[in-house]
């Protein structure tokens, strides 16, 4: 993996679909880099935004709420976007 989070590669890390060899890789990245953890939220933003306005397609939108909304934490973060987006 280059000096830069790969956002096609975060994607695929949240979405549950990176290979073990991208997951340790992204995974390696938190100890090495500072920034790190800030390109994966930005990353995470994006897809929950696609996700709020209807953007993933189906396979995407189905692992999504497999996957993602599977976690306490990342639904309220859902759920914070869906009513900043509405005050917005």
């Amino acid at each position: 993996m280059t000096s830069s989070l790969e956002p096609a590669h975060a994607r695929r890390y949240l979405l549950g679909e990176a290979s073990e060899d991208e997951r340790a890789a992204i995974e390696q990245q938190y100890f090495e880099r500072e920034d790190a953890l800030d390109q994966m939220a930005a990353v995470e933003d994006d897809l929950i935004e696609d996700y709020l306005s209807n953007q993933l397609d189906a396979t995407e939108r189905q692992q999504f709420e497999h996957r993602y909304l599977s976690i306490p934490r990342h639904r309220r973060r859902v759920e914070t976007m869906r009513r900043l987006i509405t005050v917005a």
